[in-house]
């Protein structure tokens, strides 16, 4: 691929939403390529900060179980009735989620927002390469990333939070056009 190419690529990638994928289900192995994309995200003192966990088919109606568990623990129960029937709805509706978690090692030096800026790197690889292959994707956090435990309920081990939930699907119709709001030329100030 060239600089042209992959600049088509990025400038081409939308997130979609779950309501907008059609029915049928990606391959596991679409998935695993994005996986593998996003493992080689840069991280600082190589770390390789990200995590993450999939869930499809049988595995999505775990997924919600667990969900709902969380809910309810932390919300008032009929706050967490609603939320459960909204993510369900789109867990279901999406081919694959996964669950993205940024660790950190207690005794790093790395601090924490590079961790969690290098998570955020792997999670563009793997949007970025679910998009060649045809998929796409949604970054969201499905009610459940800023509740305490949520990280241990979905299987991280320790020292992991949980930083949100790609919904990951063939897109129904293609996506449309996108334009930046200012161009890069515009954010960028060149010191010679």
């Amino acid at each position: 691929m060239n600089a042209a190419d992959f600049l088509a690529l990025a400038a081409s990638r939308r997130s979609v939403k779950p309501q907008q994928f059609a029915p049928e289900t990606l391959a596991d192995d679409v998935i695993r390529s994005a996986l593998e994309a996003a493992n080689w995200a840069p991280s600082h003192g190589c770390t390789e900060p990200w995590r993450f966990a999939v869930f499809t088919g049988a595995g999505k109606e775990v997924l919600i179980e667990k969900s709902g568990a969380l809910l309810m623990a932390h919300l008032p129960p009929a706050e967490a009735l609603d939320r459960l029937s909204k993510i369900s709805d789109n867990f279901r509706r999406s081919s694959h989620l996964v669950a993205v978690a940024q660790y950190r090692d207690p005794a790093s030096k790395v601090p924490e927002w590079e961790e969690l800026a290098a998570t955020a790197c792997a999670v563009q690889n793997f949007a970025l390469a679910l998009h060649a292959a045809g998929g796409a994707s949604y970054w969201g956090t499905s009610g459940i990333v800023p509740l305490p435990g949520a990280a241990e309920a979905l299987g991280f081990g320790p020292g992991c939070r949980l930083i949100g939930v790609l919904f990951c699907g063939r897109p129904a119709a293609p996506g449309r056009p996108f334009p930046r709001n200012t161009s890069a030329a515009e954010k960028t100030t060149w010191n010679s």
